[in-house]
């Protein structure tokens, strides 16, 4: 899922989990406030993974000299974050410019 639609969702998100908790407090579930309360930082963590996964993927697929690791993490149907662990313990970190 690319980072925009994943905002979009997120805010779609919320705003169902808002009027949804505007029906529970209408009912006066004590239990809700808390939940109310951190319902944006759930979203925010959920925008801030995507950049972050955003990241990781350019590191990991756009460098040439990671074809043929990816490919063999290809075959094996590793997903995003195993190759870049493997990566980060295979690859010396020197090479990297942002580190």
């Amino acid at each position: 899922m690319n980072l925009r639609l994943t905002v979009v969702v997120t805010r779609v998100m919320m705003k169902l989990m808002a009027l949804k908790t505007q029906q529970i407090m209408g009912r006066n579930f004590d239990v809700v406030k808390p939940v109310c309360e951190r319902k944006q930082g759930i979203c925010d963590n959920h925008i801030q993974e995507a950049l972050l996964r955003g990241n990781l993927s350019a590191l990991v697929d756009d460098p040439p000299e990671f074809d043929k690791f990816n490919q063999v993490f290809d075959l094996f149907g590793f997903g995003l974050m195993a190759p870049g662990m493997l990566l980060v313990r295979s690859y010396p970190l020197s090479r990297f410019e942002t580190v």
